[in-house]
């Protein structure tokens, strides 16, 4: 293979690879096969049924779940009319229901108490105007932070009591069945749910393989060396089980090949630079983060030992969220799941009975740095 069929197998690598942090399929479902199989089962029995239908989908971030809800719908265009909503960026069912009217062309409803039936009776009519409504509430543990719970159970309830024909899809990152329970009692909606779990190092396999290709691979790696890589590095990155920082790194080392082949140096890795990569990253204590934790202990870490409390730390977590809210979505549930997780991971300690935060070892700021300094947007909005 010459040097432009070379290079051009690397640009190619590295567009699949941006694709694949994006969405993470385009057609053909890689590592995901169990979760697929219940989309499209329960896709299936909705459309043969006249009975309303909830599904519940949950995990921890970058688990896929946003991603192959849209696969769905992509695969289903000709036959659905979705509603999507993001419960995050408007956390009340106030402002979900005034988005479905305006969906329906209803405009006219510009304010109104959500407790109104008539409201929900416009809604269940602007449903019927399909033949299979979607309402997709994304980031739906959003909602639960506002104690919502009791009005949500009568807005749904609301849709099947007047026989409304709609399949609900709610995606959380820390929802229990909990709501679940409670919203079945009284409702003729069947309820169904699914945990996504976080990424194995053999999903990501397949998904680096499918993606990217045994020629990429081939031309950065040595076969031992594309060994240790996979039974190694993938391994300890996957321990925060979000898949997305697996495929910022395979992408970063792709993009490296690119440009030392671009600048007449060999794309391929030595084994030296290998190791030393790799060791690097095996050493640091922050590799099993996700991206969220590592913002987390920055914020900490760059407020005076006083300061540190879950109050500031809010503050400094909300001036980012308008601006990056796109990479890093939170939530209060997300962030004490959060920060239980650094907890148990003896990262920094919560006091009992307070909202002080007292981090265990000041010495992970250059780690810290290192870090967010490879998270893209992040290190322009974080100060």
């Amino acid at each position: 293979m010459d040097k432009d069929a070379q290079s051009q197998l690397l640009r190619n690598g590295v567009a699949s690879l941006r694709k694949e942090a994006e969405k993470m399929t385009d057609g053909e479902i890689v590592g995901m096969e169990q979760q697929s199989l219940f989309l499209e089962n329960n896709f299936e029995a909705f459309f043969s049924s006249n009975i309303p239908h909830v599904i519940f989908i949950n995990g921890t971030p970058g688990t896929g779940k946003t991603m192959l809800v849209k696969h769905f719908l992509a695969k289903y265009k000709e036959q659905i009319r979705p509603f999507y909503f993001n419960a995050m960026e408007e956390e009340t069912l106030d402002a979900l229901q005034k988005h479905l009217l305006k969906q329906f062309n209803q405009d006219q409803h510009k304010s109104f108490d959500f407790r109104t039936s008539s409201i929900q009776r416009s809604i269940s009519t602007g449903f019927s105007y399909y033949k299979n409504s979607i309402l997709i509430i994304d980031e739906f543990d959003s909602f639960l932070d506002n104690e919502q719970k009791d009005n949500l159970y009568s807005f749904f309830n609301s849709l099947s009591d007047l026989k409304c024909h709609v399949l609900i899809i709610l995606i959380s990152n820390a929802v229990s069945d909990t709501f679940r329970q409670g919203s079945s009692t009284s409702s003729r909606f069947q309820y169904l749910s699914k945990t996504f779990p976080r990424f194995t190092p053999e999903r990501l396999k397949q998904i680096i393989l499918a993606r990217v290709g045994k020629e990429v691979i081939d031309l950065v790696f040595s076969k031992e060396d594309y060994q240790y890589f996979l039974e190694t590095i993938v391994e300890a990155t996957m321990a925060g089980g979000d898949v997305r920082k697996v495929i910022g790194m395979v992408l970063s080392i792709i993009q490296g090949a690119l440009d030392r082949m671009e600048n007449n140096e060999d794309p391929r890795l030595s084994h030296r630079d290998v190791l030393e990569l790799f060791d690097h990253k095996i050493g640091n204590p922050l590799t099993g983060c996700s991206q969220f934790e590592i913002v987390i202990l920055y914020c900490l870490l760059k407020l005076n030992e006083e300061e540190r409390n879950i109050q500031n730390l809010m503050l400094r977590l909300g001036g980012m969220k308008s601006k990056i809210n796109h990479l890093i979505a939170w939530n209060d549930v997300m962030l004490q799941y959060a920060l239980k997780r650094l907890e148990d991971r003896d990262f920094l300690h919560v006091k009992t009975g307070t909202k002080k935060l007292f981090v265990v070892d000041n010495s992970f700021l250059p780690d810290v740095v290192d870090a967010i300094n490879n998270i893209p947007d992040v290190v322009d909005v974080i100060e």
